[in-house]
């Protein structure tokens, strides 16, 4: 948010936890930006305005079903001027989640603050291919220890699926995926894949 309003754009931002959009609004006003917060769903959702611009960031698209996953897209189209781009951080799963043993974890520290992260997976159903994402942080804060845990279920969108799905909406058409938010290293040359994007058009 804060990075957009710099560089002179209109953001709205869309919630359906009201500590998150509260967070928004308190950052909003340190630097002193004028935006449109919204509480809802992602999966069915409307703005007064269209947008240029759609985007969601790390893996944040939750939808527990194929039916969910094209409401979504439905919101999307209503919201979006044609030509606009819709960018997907890490929605779509390059490996499955339902074999990764222990998770993935990694720690980060700032001003004498250590938080580690671990987030692990669990199938709940492999024909729908759904699992349970468990994402827990650890903070010590100059001794002060804090544990967070939080839990949800998610269905997992493979490449050829999502490829597939996009090509069946007349909409949208695909433009491409590239690793590591580098526009120069597309996913189909990647040898390892970290923080994908996916990009696709409205039409």
């Amino acid at each position: 948010m804060e990075e957009l309003v710099k560089r002179g754009y209109e953001y709205s931002g869309l919630d359906l936890n009201n500590a998150m959009l509260e967070y928004s609004r308190e950052k909003a006003s340190r630097i002193g930006a004028q935006v449109n917060l919204i509480h809802a769903d992602m999966i069915d959702f409307s703005l007064e305005t269209t947008v240029d611009f759609v985007y969601v960031l790390l893996g944040s698209l939750i939808v527990r079903s194929t039916s969910e996953l094209i409401t979504h897209f439905d919101s999307v189209v209503q919201v979006l001027n044609k030509g606009g781009l819709y960018l997907l951080d890490w929605c779509v799963q390059y490996e499955t989640p339902f074999e990764a043993e222990g998770g993935d974890s990694w720690e980060i520290e700032r001003d004498g603050i250590k938080v580690k992260t671990t987030v692990s997976w669990k199938a709940i159903n492999r024909v729908e291919q759904t699992f349970e994402e468990t994402i827990v942080l650890e903070v010590d804060d100059r001794g002060k220890e804090l544990r967070l845990v939080d839990k949800g279920i998610k269905r997992c969108i493979y490449p050829q699926e999502f490829l597939l799905f996009v090509s069946s909406l007349k909409h949208f058409e695909f433009v491409g995926w590239w690793n590591n938010w580098d526009l120069s290293r597309p996913l189909e040359q990647a040898a390892k894949i970290g923080r994908p994007i996916a990009l696709v058009r409205r039409i």
